[in-house]
């Protein structure tokens, strides 16, 4: 058997993988513990996945792959590692949400329809007359 030293390329590996494999994997096989595109993944709020405590395992695996390789959390959006790093709100900390931070695609799409709109009327109902019965 061969000796040698780790000069730290295993521990990388191990946490860039790691990281990765939670950004996109599923805790359990049940609910994806991030969801949203990548670079811009949110926390998923299914009620499993809080009461079972798994955002503090989380935590504290990205804290340690922080400390021990500089490795940071991979795929985040950009508002989320803020409030993990600085523990400020959206208001303090002046970022803004972008669409793309929205992870349920029907709602994404509505709000960039309402973004397009060139004036309100266009995203509203004007005519009601078909929904009235006589």
């Amino acid at each position: 058997m061969a000796s040698g030293a780790d000069a730290g390329a295993l521990m990388r590996e191990y946490f860039w993988t790691s990281m990765r494999a939670l950004s996109i994997g599923k805790f359990m096989l049940q609910s994806p513990i991030f969801e949203g595109e990548d670079d811009h993944r949110i926390p998923n709020t299914d009620a499993v996945l809080i009461r079972s405590n798994v955002f503090s395992l989380v935590g504290k695996f990205m804290a340690h792959s922080a400390l021990h390789t500089g490795i940071a959390f991979v795929g985040l959006a950009k508002p989320v590692f803020q409030y993990i790093l600085t523990d400020k709100s959206l208001s303090e900390s002046g970022l803004q949400i972008v669409i793309e931070d929205v992870a349920d695609a029907e709602i994404r799409e509505a709000l960039k329809n309402v973004n397009w709109a060139p004036n309100l009327e266009t995203t509203y109902l004007t005519d009601y007359s078909e929904f009235i019965s006589d």
